[in-house]
């Protein structure tokens, strides 16, 4: 019983944190608002905004990349690398026969693949998580294909 009752509260606080970006720009804003995060722009490029994000993965920053308030590309960055693996594990957990048929999986730190409706954006987008562990990068990169 008590398992259960650990894994029900697991899942609940995972879905808790969950937070879906969108392909409109106030959309997408909205809903890190609405999620407790204070977003910025980035100086030197006003299309462009950053913000820190906690959720059951750890602590992450994400840059939102706009254009004509079109969300273009989000990128998760990470200090840990398994937390890249996972999120592509979660990505990839979510698609139905044909989009598990377009990812690659992660050979030389570097996976890719299509999903629709993901725990992370709303519409169909391409995924891509890359370990560089000699520059120590990690990062997970959605891009909107809608």
């Amino acid at each position: 019983m008590r398992i259960f009752i650990l894994t029900l509260f697991i899942a609940l606080a995972g879905n808790s944190n969950a937070q879906k970006l969108y392909k409109e720009k106030t959309a997408t804003l909205s809903a890190v608002t609405e999620k407790g995060y204070t977003y910025a722009k980035d100086q030197k490029n006003s299309n462009v905004y950053w913000y820190k994000r906690y959720d059951t993965y750890g602590e992450s920053f994400v840059q939102l990349t706009f254009e004509n308030n079109t969300l273009r590309k989000a990128v998760i960055v990470h200090l840990d690398p398994t937390q890249t693996v996972k999120r592509f594990g979660a990505v990839y957990a979510k698609t139905n026969n044909n989009e598990a048929d377009t990812f690659e999986p992660m050979s030389n730190g570097y996976g890719k693949g299509e999903a629709s409706n993901t725990p992370y954006y709303s519409g169909l987008a391409r995924y891509e998580c890359s370990n560089n562990y000699a520059t120590k990068d990690f990062l997970f990169t959605i891009m909107p294909l809608d």
